[in-house]
């Protein structure tokens, strides 16, 4: 699941695949925008079948 999550944050931010590790903060250490953030868990969403509370996303800082 963790590879999975790393290909679709490389389709939004610029970064090596072995550079993402799961305490790397999303806006922070991979240069994501709110917009792109928002963007991303969108496709999460859809990808893995899963659905993310807006509270919850508010709180995620890091991939873990």
């Amino acid at each position: 699941m963790f590879e999975q999550l790393v290909d679709i944050i490389c389709n939004y931010v610029e970064v090596e695949q072995e550079d993402i590790k799961p305490e790397s903060r999303f806006m922070e250490d991979l240069g994501f925008t709110s917009f792109d953030f928002m963007s991303m868990l969108g496709e999460i969403e859809d990808e893995m079948d899963v659905e993310i509370e807006q509270d919850n996303s508010r709180r995620s800082c890091s991939v873990s």
